[in-house]
């Protein structure tokens, strides 16, 4: 029985472990290709091997130059980590996925989808203000 014990509360922790490294999108899907930025247990934003996190949530691609909301480790997105930027209910919001944002004047910017559009041409669109992040 005393065996038992250490055995469970290593199983505990890498399940625990585990969890804190799984990146989700806002709709509680997995991110199965993310990785956190941070360690921390309160939640992190999650960006694409070999893209940049940014300390606002936002992810860089600097051979395009592309920036995207992508996912976060707090399945629920209440963690004041994960970006809170193109989410459902928002102007061209989605629930699912990762969502490109397009700068139309300095520091607004939009949600683009999937870049197959301008959304800064789009009267109906409401432009957001995000502070320039820099590398986390």
């Amino acid at each position: 029985m005393c065996a038992v014990i250490p055995l469970l509360t290593a199983t505990l922790f890498l399940l625990a472990v585990r969890a804190a490294n799984t990146c989700y999108y806002p709709d509680g899907s997995v991110a199965d290709k993310d990785i956190p930025c941070s360690s921390s247990s309160s939640g992190a934003a999650c960006c694409p091997q070999g893209w940049q996190c940014l300390d606002d949530g936002i992810c860089h691609f600097d051979e395009e130059d592309w920036i995207t909301r992508y996912t976060c480790t707090d399945r629920s997105w209440d963690s004041a980590a994960c970006p809170q930027y193109c989410l459902g209910g928002t102007p061209n919001g989605t629930d699912v996925g990762n969502v490109a944002l397009l700068e139309c004047s300095d520091n607004q910017y939009c949600c683009n989808g999937d870049r197959s559009g301008n959304c800064c041409k789009d009267k109906a669109v409401s432009l957001f203000a995000i502070s320039p992040g820099t590398s986390a």
